[in-house]
């Protein structure tokens, strides 16, 4: 083999490499910003849950005092929220087991208050019965 044959080959052979190796490195490089926007994007997801479930749980807990209370409006938020939920499930017959928990104990609360010695009427009481019937998820 002539000299200029070996240099040629051992120069393509370099370039090579170093295209191989450059290749390499941007795929790491873009896999690595792809996993870390992956991960931002489900911190974000989880922290949004996370507050939507805060500020939920402080409504009921809120309407759970008020009912504590015997207060008549509260009564009433009580039986309009379960009856928002009812009406919104009603079709499919669906329920997720967190929403169900919630309705039983917002339910649970609502049946705790008297006021003038009585209880709220049964009218919840047969809409959370159909409920108790429905697909958990």
């Amino acid at each position: 083999m002539e000299p200029a044959a070996i240099n040629v080959t051992g120069w393509v052979g370099l370039i090579g490499t170093i295209i191989t190796t450059t290749g390499t490195v941007a795929v790491a490089f873009i896999t690595s910003k792809t996993r870390q926007s992956q991960k931002k994007i489900q911190e974000q997801s989880e922290t949004t849950a996370e507050d939507n479930k805060k500020e939920i749980m402080s409504a009921i807990e809120e309407i759970k005092a008020g009912l504590a209370t015997n207060s008549k409006v509260t009564v009433a938020t009580a039986r309009s929220m379960i009856s928002q939920v009812y009406t919104a499930h009603k079709e499919e017959k669906t329920i997720s087991e967190k929403t169900w928990r919630n309705v039983c104990e917002l339910h649970e609360a609502y049946k705790s208050v008297r006021i003038d010695g009585h209880t709220p009427n049964s009218w919840c009481d047969q809409i959370v019965d159909e409920m108790k019937n429905w697909d958990k998820v």
